[in-house]
């Protein structure tokens, strides 16, 4: 790996220093096209080594966690036209996620996680309280368990599956409201 990356860099440098026109560019460009299929390749074979028999699997499980992570960020900045921005709210140590803002006033942190990816929100007690009815054992569980903060508190919400989205869906249409 070490001496594919080494390779490219080599090439980045060369084209950046040693070229002048637009024609050498364009003549290196399918060396460019052979390096990088070489790379993703030598990766390719890599996780499937990784993997074995569970390579297929593996790659399916990880593109359903992406859309589902990617389809959870574009509602809602689809739906409550919210900022985002990578964040570190714990520190360097800790990770990062997205910060959804509306207006300066925090929505949620969305953190990805292997499998699933976790919301952070905090709402009042009463917000709690229109919606707990509606809402399934689980996600009442989290709200039991809630970090108390003045009235209300924080909940780390570790969404799954499908269901626990509709619940998180639930949830930040009443902090919007």
């Amino acid at each position: 790996m070490n001496a594919i990356k080494n390779l490219l860099k080599q090439f980045y440098d060369w084209v950046k220093y040693e070229t002048g026109s637009l024609d050498t560019v364009i003549f290196v460009l399918p060396a460019v096209i052979v390096i990088t299929l070489t790379y993703w390749l030598i990766r390719r074979t890599w996780h499937k080594r990784k993997f074995g028999k569970d390579f297929k699997a593996k790659r399916r499980q990880c593109r359903l966690n992406e859309t589902i992570r990617l389809l959870s960020v574009c509602w809602l900045c689809n739906e409550y036209t919210t900022e985002q921005k990578v964040v570190f709210p714990y520190g360097n140590k800790y990770g990062w996620c997205i910060s959804h803002k509306k207006k300066k006033k925090l929505l949620c942190n969305i953190f990805a996680e292997n499998n699933s990816f976790t919301v952070m929100m905090r709402l009042s007690d009463r917000q709690y309280e229109s919606v707990y009815g509606d809402l399934r054992e689980y996600t009442q569980n989290q709200i039991d368990n809630k970090y108390p903060c003045g009235d209300g508190g924080w909940i780390h919400y570790r969404v799954t599956c499908k269901e626990h989205f509709d619940d998180v869906k639930k949830l930040l249409a009443v902090k919007c409201s």
